[in-house]
């Protein structure tokens, strides 16, 4: 079987192939990867391939999840928005979170 991360085309087949980006295979022997689309926020991928679990789909790079919606959005002018940046998680270690830009101040409650 496949290790989490890989599928087989069809079953029964020994070949196994790495879960594109914007996918993830958390069991062994899948014969396919789920979408992100369906396991994390809308418009979620995964940052590399061969994820294994749906905690690797997030927002990518340019976009974030505001602390009470289900779909990423696009960055907030003068903001950074790094790949799994979420509104919910702003001063969490080792959270990725929106960032003011150079020259740009963040303004509460914006």
């Amino acid at each position: 079987p496949c290790p989490a991360g890989w599928f087989t085309s069809a079953a029964g087949q020994l070949e196994c192939s790495m879960c594109p980006r914007g996918t993830f295979a958390s069991g062994a022997a899948t014969i396919a990867c789920a979408a992100c689309e369906d396991a994390g926020p809308l418009g979620s991928t995964t940052e590399n391939i061969a994820s294994s679990n749906a905690s690797a789909c997030q927002c990518p790079a340019g976009t974030y999840l505001p602390a009470d919606e289900i779909s990423c959005l696009p960055c907030p002018e003068g903001m950074f928005c790094p790949f799994g940046a979420q509104e919910r998680r702003i001063g969490a270690p080792g959270a990725a979170w929106p960032v003011a830009r150079r020259g740009f101040m963040a303004r509460e409650g914006a």
